[in-house]
């Protein structure tokens, strides 16, 4: 019985992100949001606990006109934040010159460095030390300076995609018939009520919390686990458009609604800076790392772990920074390197089994 729960309570935690990012405007169009904000757990980490690596003068200057957030969700109901994995993993990246958005998801299950040279799935570096080592590992491992990031629980989201009016999302046959499924759990766990969607010819269904939820935990299709983050994905942006359309009294309801059910370490100040300006910002593209990669059952041959492998660690960190950054010519650090070439001799993958192609997420209705 411990166990099934335990499965259960893991496929709670997919499109935590998205409340994050859309708390940031509910916020900011609060009209008593200074009041609001204690209700926020806040954290005393700031830029000075946070490693990066040794970074070339060319580099940082290309990274200051961007502000990146972490996305985490967790599974929280105790309302502790600590003592278990992150399953969603997300990088917004601000460009405040141009008013655009970048989000890049981290596979779950991605090998990397987790942490004082132990290699393991992604996710793991949050149980093992909170958003610090999250933090640590995703800038030691992807040559980036994030000190910013947002924790949320998985229990508001329903409750805001519903106060914002539900979310248009396209999908095909194969996926509605999973998302009703999923609808019976998401139901139970949240306790509303769902009606069962039949298919419809132009394929494009208006969704409330339990259904976008449900829609967003989808898995089991071609492309799985990468497919799946790009729903986390969509969903995120269907709320970002509605909620920026809101109008006051809708925000403020969410705000008092989820603002306890979240944790950062952004100031109010900042928050509030960033919530007022983020109004007028579209998102701009979208992604999942890594780019290219390995997984199966020829990783857990050499591994032993079923995991996804980055082929190579360099070169999608290479591809990262051109995504984020526009940076076309980007030489990856000396520790990026070290780990890499880590990841190969551990994984028997190295340059020459660089793969044509990688399943990327995309979505074939969108």
């Amino acid at each position: 019985m411990k166990r099934k729960r335990k499965k259960r309570n893991k496929k709670r935690r997919i499109i935590i992100g998205v409340l994050g990012f859309v708390i940031l405007i509910c916020i900011s169009g609060s009209v008593f949001i200074w009041g609001k904000l204690g209700k926020i757990k806040t954290d005393s980490l700031d830029a000075k606990d946070f490693r990066i690596n040794q970074l070339s003068d060319i580099s940082l200057e290309k990274m200051s006109g961007y502000q990146a957030i972490v996305l985490a969700g967790v599974d929280s109901r105790s309302g502790d934040f600590s003592g278990t994995n992150s399953d969603t993993m997300m990088i917004a990246n601000i460009d405040h010159d141009n008013k655009k958005i970048k989000l890049v998801s981290l596979y779950r299950d991605t090998y990397l460095n987790i942490g004082t040279d132990n290699y393991g799935r992604a996710n793991l570096a949050y149980l093992l030390g909170g958003p610090k080592q999250m933090l640590n590992m995703m800038n030691q491992n992807f040559d980036l300076n994030l000190n910013q990031y947002i924790i949320a629980d998985f229990k508001a989201v329903t409750e805001v995609i519903d106060m914002l009016g539900g979310i248009d999302i396209k999908m095909d046959n194969q996926e509605l018939d999973l998302m009703n499924g999923y609808c019976v759990e998401t139901g139970e766990v949240t306790g509303k009520k769902y009606t069962p969607i039949k298919p419809d010819n132009n394929n494009i269904y208006h969704l409330n919390g339990v259904q976008a939820v449900s829609y967003a935990r989808i898995r089991y299709t071609a492309g799985n686990d990468f497919r799946r983050t790009a729903r986390q994905r969509y969903v995120m942006e269907e709320v970002f458009q509605k909620a920026k359309k809101a109008d006051l009294l809708t925000l403020n309801s969410i705000a008092d609604t989820v603002l306890r059910m979240i944790s950062t370490n952004i100031s109010n100040i900042d928050i509030l800076k960033l919530g007022l300006s983020i109004l007028s910002y579209e998102i701009e593209d979208e992604t999942g790392f890594p780019f290219k990669h390995l997984e199966g059952e020829q990783v857990k041959n050499t591994i032993g772990l079923d995991c996804v492998v980055p082929v190579t660690l360099e070169e999608n960190v290479k591809e990262l920074h051109k995504f984020l950054y526009d940076d076309e010519n980007y030489i990856p650090s000396e520790n990026v390197q070290k780990y890499s070439q880590e990841i190969s001799e551990r994984s028997l993958l190295g340059t020459d089994d660089i793969p044509e192609y990688s399943e990327s997420g995309k979505l074939p209705m969108r």
